[in-house]
């Protein structure tokens, strides 16, 4: 009798102590699990955000961006690695697919309508009147004169410290006159007062800035031959 009392106790303890180890793998599976799916979520909404500015990356190369939204991803482009690297990528894609597209200027008689229904563009314009438009990132420009009928256009354009235009072709001469700051343009560094003329279909190394700068452009943004056309 009191050997099998002793077999009871100990296939008793013995059961207890499986149900216990037994609730413990549970308990920590269920832990891990629970773990396991908040890194899940958490990296999921990343990849959610990320997804999300990778579109507006799209639609800011595009640009098709309305002007608030433009300027705040502006903005986070200053700051984030990431979504500077989607602006890159989406260029890239772009920019091949933008240089099989032939040009089509439209005719003279549909800038001459337009010019007539908007009023001839004002002859002066003072420092504090017209707008910063966002060129790509740290250059704005102000139009000071657009021609509709010849394509020739003024403007100002400001660099902010770092920030350049990438090495590129010109289908008409552009001149460029440094108004604050130093630029360097293949080597060569422009000050404040210095004057540089592009010729008609030349092409030039990476233009940049180290510490920002000013400058007036004048340039036609319609190939000679082309503005001619009815």
């Amino acid at each position: 009798m009191m050997a099998r009392w002793r077999l009871c106790k100990l296939s008793h303890i013995r059961t207890g102590f499986f149900d216990r180890f037994r609730a413990g793998i549970v308990g920590g599976l269920t832990i891990s699990l629970t773990g396991l799916l908040w890194v899940y979520l958490v990296r999921l909404a990343k990849s959610v955000d990320l997804d999300r500015h990778d579109d507006i990356a799209g639609e800011y190369v595009l640009g098709v961006l309305d002007h608030a939204d433009r300027q705040a991803f502006s903005r986070l482009i200053a700051t984030d690695a990431g979504v500077q690297h989607q602006v890159a990528a989406w260029t890239d894609r772009l920019t091949p697919i933008l240089d099989r597209i032939a040009e089509t200027p439209a005719p003279a008689s549909v800038w001459q309508a337009i010019d007539a229904s908007i009023g001839a563009a004002p002859k002066d314009r003072m420092h504090n009147e017209g707008g910063w438009l966002d060129m790509s990132p740290g250059i704005t420009a102000k139009f000071l004169r657009v021609d509709p009928i010849t394509g020739e256009r003024t403007a100002l354009y400001r660099l902010a410290a770092g920030a350049g235009f990438d090495p590129h072709h010109h289908d008409s001469a552009e001149e460029c006159l440094v108004m604050e700051g130093a630029v360097l343009v293949g080597g060569k560094i422009y000050e404040a007062g210095d004057y540089v003329c592009e010729p008609a279909g030349s092409s030039h190394d990476r233009l940049s800035s180290t510490h920002g700068a000013m400058l007036l452009l004048h340039w036609c943004a319609v190939p000679a031959g082309n503005a001619a056309q009815a």
